[in-house]
């Protein structure tokens, strides 16, 4: 039965034409925030052949989930946990949803699918920790900043990983959070690389494809301003960068980024130019980008078909076996 709902919810999307499908999904954004919660738990649940693949985990003021080959089944989950520095590759996920939606094993078939092809495609053995910050507005900046920190400090202080194992990555909201943890951190312990899928690295909304791109995005305009005033807190203005990393004084020594953006989305522009910038300061950025909505790569339903998500998803794979030394 369980199987059946999964399907039948996947299916329900993805008839709708591409664009219906991008005007639904804003629609849902501009919810009020319990619908928009609630609708986005509702589909992202893990689907049964999912649950086996998560681990839950809680740490010292942060917790989120592990993602590996059986790791439910783990009947010593101390012993198992430790064994993660024997992995050649662990990947930390901070998740989207405007500070203020969302969790840690929404994005199960990315996930999974990553997993598999590292495995795979490039016979790299891997874990994924993706964190559940707590949300908006539960809590204000820099809470959510310093819960993934120290899940970061967490792998690398307290389980003694080597941080060139290490990739972290986040998509929307994430994306920022991601970027402010880099310029937080030391050089020794920078990660093999860095992944901002549709990162919002501005929280200002007046760049022009806010305008270009607002009617056919799937992220609406009036809550990105609502998820805005629920996350900065009183005496911070919006280009601090602490809460817009595009502003950051310097990007130079920080490890290899990999930057994915649609054309198609409103956040466009202030991406590119936190591309040049990067570039700039000598640091590596691959790019991916189509002409598609804001963080079509994280789900497969948003694009127009599985093959175009399954494609994008194997080259995000392919970077990040390209960043590790086995």
């Amino acid at each position: 039965m369980n199987s059946l709902i999964e399907a039948a919810k996947k299916k329900s999307v993805q008839i709708l034409p591409e664009q219906t499908r991008y005007n639904l999904l804003r629609f849902v954004f501009d919810l009020p925030l319990p619908l928009y919660r609630s609708f986005i738990e509702f589909m992202t649940v893990p689907a049964a052949s999912q649950k086996p693949w998560i681990k839950s985990v809680k740490g010292d003021r942060w917790q989120g989930s592990w993602y590996g080959k059986d790791a439910s089944n783990v009947e010593d989950a101390d012993k198992w946990t430790r064994e993660a520095r024997d992995e050649d590759l662990i990947l930390v996920w901070i998740h989207g949803g405007g500070f203020c939606v969302g969790n840690d094993i929404m994005y199960s078939a990315f996930y999974i699918k990553i997993l598999e092809n590292l495995k795979t495609a490039h016979s790299v053995n891997a874990r994924i920790l993706s964190v559940n910050y707590v949300r908006t507005p539960e809590a204000i900046y820099p809470k959510q900043r310093d819960e993934c920190m120290g899940c970061y400090n967490y792998l690398i202080k307290d389980l003694g990983i080597d941080p060139k194992k290490v990739i972290i990555g986040g998509d929307s909201a994430g994306g920022n959070l991601t970027a402010v943890i880099l310029q937080h951190l030391k050089p020794e312990t920078f990660p093999a690389g860095a992944i901002l899928v549709s990162p919002w690295i501005n929280l200002e909304t007046t760049s022009p494809t806010y305008t270009s791109n607002r009617s056919v995005d799937c992220i609406g305009i009036k809550n990105l301003n609502n998820c805005i005033s629920r996350y900065v807190p009183e005496g911070m203005t919006i280009n601090d960068p602490e809460l817009s990393p595009i502003y950051a004084e310097k990007f130079k020594g920080h490890p290899p980024l990999f930057v994915t953006y649609g054309g198609l989305e409103v956040f466009k522009h202030d991406i590119q130019e936190f591309i040049r910038r990067n570039r700039e300061d000598k640091v590596d950025v691959e790019e991916l980008t189509r002409s598609m909505p804001h963080i079509w790569i994280m789900q497969p339903e948003i694009p127009c078909n599985d093959a175009i998500w399954e494609e994008d998803v194997s080259k995000l794979t392919d970077w990040c076996a390209s960043k590790i030394k086995l």
